[in-house]
């Protein structure tokens, strides 16, 4: 969604009938074409943008209105479904859905004093907005009681478009925004992809990269605390292992995507702390197998360990490398392994990270 915008037909009582006084629009990133598909039916050229909007209010047909512009030439397009939010894409048309009832995007109205329950990352009385952020949408009454994680769809304030995100909101604290997870026991996904793909995402579940774009627009928009959980095989049993950064922040794309942090500390000894393994890569840029960024001047680490990361020479870790079964207990020699710095050299079967704003 590229912001929200409101054309209050209520300030137009002179053109509109005051059967219309409470429409409005709502701005969304949407891919879609109005001139590929039968939902647009009508075509002006020539007229302002609130007059677009005017005459789709005046129509019982129309759900939402496209405009692209020209220069100074406007054309309206008029269409007779709702734009569903998708992102990812750069045309030449904005869009915007109209509303005849308070609530927006599938909300569903509880009462006029506490306004619409949300759904999707909406939030607000009206599900006026997308969170920007998986915490900022726990601490609404719309996720609070949600038990498990699912897809939502955020938008931080200094960033372009929004993000479709996998949140926790039941965690303490609540609000838990996924960078990546790698684990044995979800379906295969590939991690050797070029730097496009971890730009903007890999997967949507199970195995994953939720994309470098997203969390730089995250961290950069309010402080935020990365949490890193590894599940090794010790002693024959499954122990998950942690470290937190606070003040993580992944810079653009201009400086490669490197991060910062302002200090870094496991949980305590009583919460089976993990050896640090961010702070030896501060300052380094992340690579892919097209684009080689780390500091190993006579290889490719992406290439090498089939997989993206920050990576510094090419005889580290692994994080995003291949899951290993359980009964793999040590880190081998293979480098595509997946991978984490442990004192007895154990393998890990599934790595976690999160953000949490602070």
């Amino acid at each position: 969604m590229t912001g929200i915008l409101y054309i209050w037909i209520v300030l137009l009582f002179g053109i509109v009938p005051h059967c219309f006084s409470y429409m409005k629009f709502t701005s969304i990133e949407s891919c879609y074409d109005p001139t590929q598909t039968p939902e647009t039916y009508q075509t002006i050229t020539g007229i302002s943008v609130p007059l677009c909007g005017i005459m789709c209010a005046k129509d019982e047909g129309c759900m939402s209105i496209s405009i692209k512009r020209d220069g100074n030439t406007v054309t309206c397009y008029h269409n007779s479904g709702r734009r569903l939010l998708s992102t990812g894409c750069d045309n030449q048309y904005r869009h915007f859905n109209g509303y005849h009832s308070r609530c927006h995007y599938h909300g569903f109205l509880l009462n006029d004093t506490y306004g619409c329950r949300c759904y999707g990352g909406y939030i607000g009385a009206w599900c006026e907005r997308l969170m920007e952020d998986c915490t900022e949408g726990a601490f609404t009454d719309h996720y609070r009681y949600e038990t498990k994680s699912a897809v939502f769809h955020i938008h931080p304030s200094n960033s372009p478009r929004a993000f479709e995100v996998i949140c926790t909101m039941h965690k303490w604290p609540p609000g838990w925004t996924y960078v990546f997870s790698r684990r044995f026991n979800s379906p295969y996904v590939n991690f050797s992809r070029p730097w496009e793909d971890y730009k903007h995402g890999i997967g949507v579940n199970g195995n994953f990269w939720a994309g470098l774009d997203m969390v730089h627009h995250v961290t950069n928009n309010r402080p935020h605390r990365l949490r890193a959980f590894f599940r090794f095989k010790e002693d024959g049993k499954l122990i998950w292992r942690k470290y937190f950064y606070k003040d993580f922040q992944v810079s653009s794309e201009t400086y490669g995507y490197n991060f910062t942090f302002s200090s870094a500390a496991s949980p305590g000894v009583n919460h089976s702390p993990a050896i640090d393994g961010l702070s030896p890569l501060l300052g380094v840029r992340f690579s892919t197998y097209d684009v080689d960024n780390d500091n190993d001047s006579g290889d490719n680490c992406a290439s090498i360990h089939q997989s993206g990361w920050w990576f510094n020479t090419c005889d580290g870790y692994n994080p995003t490398g291949q899951p290993q079964p359980p009964s793999v207990q040590y880190k081998t020699s293979d480098p595509t392994q997946l991978s984490w710095p442990h004192t007895l050299n154990y393998s890990v079967s599934e790595i976690n990270m999160f953000m949490t704003a602070e």
